[in-house]
């Protein structure tokens, strides 16, 4: 039988199929490239460009919610002269027919659309030839079930891209309205919780910024300032070729790229021969040390807890507190996190194609250094808010990973 894996328990009937040919047609896009349209916030055509499918919507553009964010195209330009039916309707699907991975035939679905609209460069727009329930056919074209019929058919390498020729040989699987209608409301209300996720963490990350901005202000006008190496032995981690003394077991290596704000990711685990490490165990960390991004991201920093105690640092800059009791590390790290000094750094940096913090210059910073009292409280202030952020963080994952789940079980 033609039935998905995981269904509402009070449904048992087979699903219909039919090509794709059968239940779309396929109408006008605009074809010109945004370099050649011109855009204005006063105009009423909306212009839904491919790049935007891909990055800025998931699998309903809902107009009451994303009005303020599609670019409009002047309604005047002699170019934009389209019959009706090419303008969108609700329940148009939009396909993105170009994509620089396999994300190509990623759709959207129309609603709440109150004004003119035309699919940009790029897209294949679709109009039903019979009506199905709202955001339905949007959820299941955006399926693994129906986006692996597509994979066979997409060409290109450094770009994919797929035409209309071959998505018509696809085949629509779609169950019974009643159906349709709980899948619907099941997704809707899903998207609804992982937006309002989206929402609280970028809320919070908004409201931690601007503490930053307010605290160290005020701080580096009201305390004294102290330049780093006043407070804190500095030194750069080993900058020779280490490839030949990896082995699968020993000494941890970090680099920029596995330095993130107050954490260490590593995506990939890189370990140094002890006798090679031992040689050079005057760049070893140690609990409590800060180590900061020298080249790339500059200026994120974490701190060395248990875990990586003993590590080596490739190419990045460490700063060891001399006196616990003037300077408090984790304030520090707080600080070097901040806006307020990535903006003094961006000033410093040099380097054409990536960016790269002279230690000279590092060295010459100062930090506004407050009471060792305040230090504290301020650095459990934002770690704090980073705890309550990161919390959000992993809920959103949470609800990704169900939708995922749910989008490869409840269809054909």
């Amino acid at each position: 039988m033609l039935v998905p894996k995981l269904r509402f328990k009070e449904f048992n009937d087979e699903w219909n199929c039919k090509l794709f040919s059968e239940i779309f047609e396929f109408i006008q896009n605009n074809s010109f490239s945004r370099d050649m349209l011109n855009y204005s916030e006063n105009s009423k055509i909306y212009n839904i460009h491919y790049g935007d499918i891909l990055t800025k919507y998931g699998e309903i553009i809902d107009f009451n919610m994303i009005s303020n964010i599609v670019p409009k195209i002047n309604n005047d330009i002699s170019l934009l002269k389209f019959e009706d039916k090419s303008y969108l309707k609700d329940g148009d699907i939009i396909i993105s027919d170009t994509a620089e991975d396999l994300t190509v035939g990623k759709a959207c679905e129309i609603t709440n659309l109150y004004y003119k609209a035309l699919a940009g460069l790029h897209t294949i727009p679709c109009r039903p030839k019979f009506k199905f329930v709202s955001q339905y056919l949007g959820v299941y074209i955006n399926s693994p079930s129906y986006h692996s019929q597509l994979i066979p058919f997409v060409t290109g390498i450094k770009v994919s891209s797929i035409s209309k020729n071959n998505i018509i040989k696809t085949i629509m699987y779609f169950p019974s309205v009643k159906e349709q209608e709980k899948i619907s409301e099941l997704f809707s209300l899903l998207n609804k919780k992982i937006e309002l996720q989206q929402r609280k963490i970028e809320v919070l990350k908004m409201y931690k910024k601007g503490l930053e901005s307010k605290v160290f202000n005020t701080l580096s006008k009201s305390t004294n300032n102290k330049i780093i190496t006043e407070i804190a032995d500095t030194f750069i981690g080993l900058v020779t070729t280490m490839t030949e003394h990896y082995v699968e077991n020993g000494v941890r290596l970090i680099r920029n790229s596995d330095i993130k704000e107050n954490q260490f990711i590593f995506n990939d685990n890189i370990f140094l021969d002890e006798n090679f490490a031992n040689k050079n165990c005057n760049r070893k960390h140690i609990i409590g040390d800060i180590v900061t991004v020298h080249t790339g991201d500059v200026g994120t920093s974490a701190i060395i807890d248990e875990k990586l105690n003993g590590s080596i640092g490739f190419a990045t800059i460490v700063t060891r507190v001399k006196n616990n009791e003037i300077a408090n590390n984790k304030y520090i790290c707080w600080y070097y996190n901040s806006s307020i000094y990535k903006n003094i750094i961006k000033n410093i940096i040099t380097g054409d194609g990536r960016n790269n913090l002279n230690m000279k210059d590092f060295n010459k910073i100062k930090i506004p250094l407050p009471s060792i009292e305040q230090q504290e409280k301020i650095s459990n202030l934002f770690e704090n808010i980073k705890s309550k952020i990161v919390s959000c963080e992993k809920e959103y994952k949470v609800l990704i990973k169900y939708k995922k789940y749910l989008l490869q079980q409840m269809f054909i």
